[in-house]
């Protein structure tokens, strides 16, 4: 799973009538090559490439294999965990399935891993509205992303709870504390605010891309609140917390157990706890499909510097640890398109 999700806004495809400025795709572009050419020659000043070679060689395949299968079950969760906040919905009211959301994150996820600019968070909208409507749940794709923006925010205070309550019988670092801390109590203070304030009707009366714009935050912004106020329903926030608990919680046991697999220190749990933090700002910023390069980074850097884990096996800890989530979320979107029967033109077409 990507652990950063809370940490971004959701993509949302632009009015047909609007164009991004080319000045600043092309600027995002560089600052792109930028940082990218920078791992990379750090890479190659600091890595002993044979004996990275040899750490991933020398990994156990059946713990990295059932981190594969740690990470699925995670993604599995956190579909859950947005099923439960899509029920909140007025159209919804409690009516859709706790799988409904599984086959639109999946495939979602994978496009992620291939795709710049998480277009595949514009698939997992496109799905998640067409299996509710299979349902004759009639909602809008701005709800069901305002949900996915909830899920975010809902989970990463879950997170964030958790990371303390590990930082309480682990020996983690000062600053992964310190992340937790705020990156949690600013998620938990966005679901209050979510739940609180109501959705207004923006650009009503507006034409061109501004009217545009402002109709569609104000129904995206109505899917947040919707979602978050299903939380005051005791059953459904227990399923919804449980669920958001279980993604991290499974998340945590396939980083230690990619750990285990190239045998990069003792101390697992402490170790996952701490990588599971870093990894979690790092996907607030994905600068190239499915995170490459700052993903190893944000895996390797609290190894060696906390735990004294060598620089080449740690990043042959963050390699495994991404190519099992990967591996997982396209096995499993795979799957999931064989079973839906969708498209994969379908699977990217912008919301009508």
């Amino acid at each position: 799973m990507s652990t950063g999700d809370a940490a971004r806004a959701v993509a949302l495809p632009a009015p047909a009538d609007g164009r991004r400025d080319p000045r600043a795709r092309r600027a995002w572009a560089v600052a792109r090559v930028v940082v990218v050419a920078g791992l990379l020659a750090l890479a190659a000043w600091r890595l002993d490439w044979s004996a990275l070679g040899g750490a991933i060689a020398g990994s156990a395949w059946h713990l990295a294999a059932a981190a594969a299968l740690a990470s699925l079950c995670s993604t599995v969760l956190k579909a859950m965990t947005w099923q439960g906040l899509a029920d909140g919905l007025p159209e919804v009211d409690g009516r859709s399935r706790w799988y409904d959301m599984v086959a639109p994150l999946l495939i979602g996820a994978m496009l992620n891993a291939f795709l710049v600019a998480r277009m595949g968070d514009v698939a997992k909208v496109v799905l998640g509205r067409r299996r509710l409507c299979r349902r004759g749940l009639m909602v809008s794709h701005e709800a069901v992303a305002g949900t996915m923006v909830a899920e975010h925010l809902v989970a990463t205070a879950v997170w964030g709870a958790l990371a303390l309550a590990a930082g309480i019988v682990l020996p983690l670092p000062g600053y992964a504390r310190v992340t937790a801390l705020v990156v949690g109590a600013a998620s938990l203070g966005g679901t209050a605010l979510a739940a609180v304030i109501r959705p207004r009707a923006l650009g009503a009366g507006r034409a061109g891309r501004t009217g545009v714009a402002l109709r569609v935050a104000a129904r995206t912004w109505g899917g947040v609140h919707d979602g978050a106020r299903a939380l005051r329903t005791p059953g459904r926030a227990a399923y919804v917390l449980a669920s958001g608990a279980g993604q991290w919680v499974a998340g945590w046991a396939a980083a230690m157990l990619a750990l285990a697999a190239v045998g990069a220190t003792r101390d697992l749990a402490a170790a996952a706890a701490v990588v599971s933090i870093t990894l979690c700002v790092a996907h607030a910023v994905p600068l190239l499909p499915g995170n490459v390069g700052t993903f190893q980074a944000a895996a390797a850097i609290p190894l060696s510097v906390s735990f004294g884990v060598p620089v080449e096996t740690a990043v042959a800890f963050g390699l495994l640890l991404q190519a099992a989530e990967t591996l997982s979320n396209v096995a499993g979107g795979l799957c999931c398109l064989a079973v839906e029967g969708v498209p994969r033109r379908e699977a990217l077409r912008e919301p009508a």
